[in-house]
């Protein structure tokens, strides 16, 4: 039982970093050779595993994607899926909390300080509680907070909610807006 959980797991880590890696590359296409090197993309990143290790440290944020991805930020049932945040979380640090890009993005899912300090402000004027991360915390965001997993998962919960509001529900322009 334990080991068909773990295989389902991993398969469905797979498959939506797959989608999540093929959405970041396509979308910096044009339409056309976008449409054009689906096929190639497609077959070439299906081969990608998701190493154990890479699933271990994930499930360590688990309880905290799953509570922040029940939230409807914007519109009434529209929540997040924990599975997108999932495959964000591998694509952009390998799970790593204290990852930093060269462009000063940090934390598990590659916020910058500018784009965290506006959502958390955001976030501090909703009515709404959170378990883990306090209003306090929001109001006075400072960059090492985007280190601090509860803080990295709910900011991006609540973006990823406000680019899907945005646009609509369409993928392509909720990941080029991320």
């Amino acid at each position: 039982m334990e080991r068909t959980l773990s295989m389902r797991k991993n398969n469905w880590i797979r498959e939506v970093s797959f989608v999540v890696l093929l959405c970041f590359f396509l979308t910096s296409l044009s339409p056309l050779s976008a449409a054009a090197s689906l096929k190639h993309y497609v077959t070439k990143y299906r081969a990608i595993q998701v190493a154990d290790e890479q699933q271990k440290r994930l499930s360590r944020y688990y309880y905290l994607i799953d509570y922040f991805s029940e939230f409807s930020f914007f519109k009434r049932r529209h929540k997040v899926n924990p599975d997108f945040i999932r495959a964000l979380i591998l694509a952009e640090s390998n799970a790593y909390p204290r990852a930093k890009s060269n462009k000063n993005a940090l934390g598990l899912t590659q916020i910058t300080y500018a784009t965290g300090k506006q959502a958390a402000n955001e976030l501090a004027r909703k009515h709404i509680h959170f378990r883990y991360v306090s209003k306090k915390k929001l109001k006075n965001l400072r960059p090492n907070d985007l280190y601090n997993p509860a803080v990295n998962i709910l900011l991006a919960c609540y973006l990823i909610a406000k680019y899907n509001a945005q646009h609509r529900g369409k993928l392509d322009l909720v990941v080029s807006a991320w």
